[in-house]
């Protein structure tokens, strides 16, 4: 059989030599290497990113597009560190930007158009901030080092003046990147070395001034190092990103920069404050919180709100966006925005038997009395006057106003029933709950005084008429983080006393349980027998319950019921996200995810325990972050592969090679990926014995390929493909034996790639293990499939952005009657070797080489280009010159298009 033949799909492949067991990095890795669908970039996998001990903790992490790779390294990593603002390009961490500069820069020119600002002292204490930081010392240890030259240096000394210009001249450069640090080490060593002996001689005074002259430079530094914390004063307070633009909030003001440029927002810009507490972002536009109120940006624009829209004043402490919903905390209320107001309430349609009561139970969170007694107060304020009380009705029919007032609460004393809601399922030892209108520490009954204070009753309370309800009494503890389910029907809150649902009809508190207590108890002996949550205090837990149950003391009564911690779901949250309907919390103590009906630790990598302090779930993949380390899922690529290529057009024009290719990740058990393989030998004629034509026939072959890969440990991937193949070399069998020239065969691929290290894999595969294919009935005449043992490796030589640099190396032995010489097998064996330079993973060039043990004169060289547009299509091509040493492959190109939607 002629069934794989040596034409290798794919263009790149082709280009490199066919160099490329080791790599097996797209579409074509059904063909050369199944193991390269169970590692990255075609698997969903987890990778594991430390943070430097000097770095740590990571208190928030924020990511940009324009990261230049593909997959997860197609983002900017950004992260407030111990450091300040950092930037993570997956081999370190860096808190500045360089400048590789020209002898015409001036430092301040280069911080000006950097940061974006015409402020002369704004800029001025940038340019400082700049120059101290690519200075060795600080501006101090300068001038001393100068008061130490001076002192040495007798004031009758002929050049005492020249001295000290040339110190000034030297302190001018500190500010101007122009310093030579090098003749600086070289003067400290100078006067040491002559104050040994008490006194400086003339000759050691003359070195100490050359070395002064020589250590001021003319020109700016060949690269300059502009840190990041000269664009943001003050402390860092909250980090995220709209595609690519990164605000930064402070203390002082907010930055926002676009991949280019950074440029700060204060009050002069008219935001209501400079202390920066909370930013969400939302397509094109980002909500911005202060200690002061709230603005939105659009295009980097800050587009303040109008008295009408009713927004709030006061601290905001998160804000969550999704398309047009965007929902705030502050003052303990939950504010919605509705495109023109910012609003506290919601409608409530009636339903039969509704008392204000059992609506206020209905909107409880934490279900203790005094919050049901306050929901109440403020139903009835917001329902006083009969007109904002009115029963549905159908389109064009009048609405009439229902001239029944509200019964008053049945019963408001005392710890009304309650139900609860439950949604659990086992997280390690603990149940996760969620409960609503649960009984807590009893109330006294409300007096004849209270009574009469109550607000007029409200109007209209019979089943189907709308009333107005607040979403909530009041938000106990901190809201850390909102979540805007993508319907906008959904609000999950991260609190500093854990998770909390709404789903504009109810709330759901998670992570507690009932506890009643047997008496001769407090507080604290509660926390003690049943454990607290996460990294709080005991201080910290107990002020946690006694907010959420509303005690006044610490002594419990028997009998008395209240909220205690039951699992993780009751741990401070610290941000919310979602993928694949799964939404993920990160906790301080550890990863958490819920999957619509059950809670689970997200325990990747080691996240599901611990102090966790962000999850983001961009376009390619998931990232958890600790404030020690980050956990990445590379999220797999989808990817179609095309190829066509005229094979051998030194011999024959009509020999075609076509091959289509598609690898699939799945989010937990791997990638499945397939291919088919199409190949035309041309027209033949048929003659009989005598030679006399018979017609003609076309000659094909087609397979179709099944694979699969996967993970087998954080550095081993492994794969395997089963394939089936149809060989119809012609249409009638040759002479007298019975059959065609038709068969059907099957065969499979085994294939390992093992990381070594970050740059070198290591890789084996064997091909088209399987039966001999037979065309006739003679079985001693059958042909045995091209079976093939590859070995490889691929050493990425250059990683610094944007060039990459990667070789690779091949030997391909045939399996096919292995029993010559061990010299004669070696000599069988085919070798290649191959190299790729790319540019920003959008232009590469790639060169390579195949070497025929067997037969030199079938050794070709190889050359190639790719090119990749809108990060998602890949055009690739290579050619096999016509001073290649095989006559029949020359002047050979091979085209392919990669679609990676």
């Amino acid at each position: 059989a002629t069934y794989a033949s040596p034409i290798a799909p794919g263009a790149r492949a082709g280009a490199m030599g066919e160099a490329y067991v080791a790599m097996a990095d797209d579409a074509t890795a059904t063909h050369w290497n199944p193991a390269g669908l169970g590692a990255p970039p075609l698997s969903s996998s987890w990778l594991e990113f430390g943070v430097p001990a000097d770095f740590r903790p990571l208190t928030a992490l924020a990511l940009t597009s324009g990261g230049g790779g593909s997959g997860y390294k197609s983002y900017d990593v950004w992260a407030i560190t111990a450091k300040g603002l950092a930037r993570y390009d997956y081999k370190k961490w860096n808190l500045s930007e360089e400048f590789s500069t020209k002898r015409s820069d001036q430092l301040r020119n280069i911080v000006r158009s950097f940061f974006l600002t015409n402020d002369g002292t704004r800029l001025d204490a940038m340019t400082k901030a700049t120059a101290e930081y690519n200075a060795r010392m600080t501006f101090d240890q300068l001038k001393q080092l100068r008061e130490d030259v001076m002192k040495a240096i007798p004031k009758d000394y002929s050049a005492y003046d020249g001295f000290v210009n040339l110190f000034d001249s030297l302190e001018t450069a500190y500010y101007e990147c122009r310093v030579k640090w090098d003749n600086v080490g070289e003067i400290r060593k100078l006067l040491d070395e002559g104050n040994k002996d008490g006194n400086l001689t003339e000759q050691e005074i003359d070195r100490i001034s050359f070395a002064v002259e020589k250590a001021r430079s003319r020109f700016i530094n060949e690269t300059v190092e502009v840190p990041y914390s000269a664009a943001i004063p003050g402390e860092l307070t909250v980090l995220a990103s709209s595609d690519r633009v990164l605000f930064v909030g402070s203390t002082e003001g907010l930055a926002a920069f676009d991949g280019r440029q950074w440029r700060l927002y204060t009050t002069e810009d008219k935001l209501p404050s400079n202390h920066i507490t909370a930013v969400a972002t939302s397509g094109n536009d980002a909500w911005v919180g202060t200690d002061s109120g709230v603005v939105r940006f659009s295009n980097l624009q800050i587009i303040p709100f109008a008295d009408a829209a009713k927004a709030p004043t006061g601290e905001v402490s998160a804000i969550g966006a999704n398309g047009t919903h965007v929902w705030l905390a502050s003052g303990g209320q939950l504010y919605h925005f509705d495109g023109q107001q910012w609003q506290t309430t919601t409608q409530y349609t009636v339903l039969m038997d509704d008392t204000p009561e059992s609506i206020a139970r209905r909107f409880s969170l934490y279900g203790t009395a005094s919050e049901r007694q306050d929901f109440q107060t403020k139903f009835h304020e917001l329902n006083a006057s009969p007109e904002t009380a009115k029963p549905q009705s159908s389109a064009g029919d009048t609405p009439a106003v229902q001239q029944s007032s509200i019964p008053p609460s049945a019963d408001s004393s005392a710890a009304a029933d309650s139900s609860a809601v439950t949604d659990s399922s086992a997280v390690g030892d603990s149940t996760m709950t969620a409960s609503t209108q649960e009984p807590m520490t009893p109330q006294a009954p409300a007096t004849s005084d209270s009574a009469a204070t109550m607000p007029p009753r409200p109007r209209g309370l019979e089943a189907g008429s709308v009333v107005t309800v607040p979403y909530v009494a009041k938000l106990r503890g901190r809201v850390n983080a909102i979540y805007v389910d993508p319907r906008g029907n959904t609000v999950w809150l991260g609190t500093s006393y854990g998770i909390a649902r709404f789903d504009g009809d109810s709330w759901q508190l998670f992570g507690y349980e009932n506890y009643t207590s047997k008496g001769s108890e407090t507080i604290i002996d509660v926390i003690e027998a049943k454990g607290r949550t996460g990294e709080r205090t005991m201080q910290e837990s107990v002020d946690a319950l006694t907010d959420i149950n509303d005690l006044q003391v610490n002594d419990l009564d028997s009998g008395q019921t209240i909220k205690i911690f039951h699992n993780p779901a009751s741990s401070p949250v610290h941000s919310i996200d979602s993928r694949a309907g799964k939404v993920y919390f990160a906790t301080s103590d550890g990863m958490l995810e819920f999957d619509g009906k059950n809670w689970s630790r997200a325990d990747k990598k080691g996240m599901g325990r611990g102090n966790t302090v962000e999850v983001l779930s961009p376009d390619h993949g998931l990232w958890f972050v600790s404030n020690r380390a980050l956990a990445v899922q590379s999220g797999g690529r989808r990817e179609f592969s095309f190829m066509h290529v005229q094979w051998l057009p030194g011999l024959t024009n009509d020999v075609y090679y076509e091959f289509a290719g598609y690898v699939h990740p799945t989010e937990n058990w791997g990638t499945l990926g397939g291919n088919v393989t199409f190949i035309t030998y041309g027209t033949s004629s048929r003659t009989d014995a005598e030679g006399n034509p018979l017609g003609d026939f076309t000659s094909y072959e087609i397979a179709f390929d099944v694979s699969y890969g996967t993970s087998l440990s954080s550095r081993l991937a492994g794969g395997i493909s089963g394939k089936v193949i149809y060989s119809r070399l012609a249409p009638f069998g040759a002479g007298l034996e019975r059959g065609r020239g038709i068969a059907w065969g099957f065969a499979a691929d085994l294939g390992l790639i093992y990381q070594m290290s970050n740059r070198l894999k290591l890789a084996a595969a064997v091909l088209n293990i399987g039966p001999d294919i037979s065309y006739s009935d003679v079985k001693a005449q059958s042909d045995p499939l091209p079976r093939t043992l590859s070995v490889g490796f691929a050493y990425l030589l250059k990683d610094t952005d944007p060039f990459r640099i990667t070789i690779a190396a091949q030997t391909d032995k045939s399996l096919i009657g292995v029993n010559d010489s061990f010299r004669r097998e070696l000599g069988q064996m085919l070798s290649s070797v191959g190299g790729e330079f790319s540019y920003a993973e959008v232009i590469a060039f790639r060169m390579g080489y195949k070497y025929d043990g067997e037969d030199p004169d079938n050794s070709i060289m190889t050359v190639g280009a790719g090119l990749r547009l809108l990060n998602w299509i890949k055009f690739d091509i290579s050619y096999i010159p016509s001073n290649s040493t095989s006559e029949a492959q020359q002047n050979t190109l091979r085209f392919s298009l990669s679609l990676m939607p």
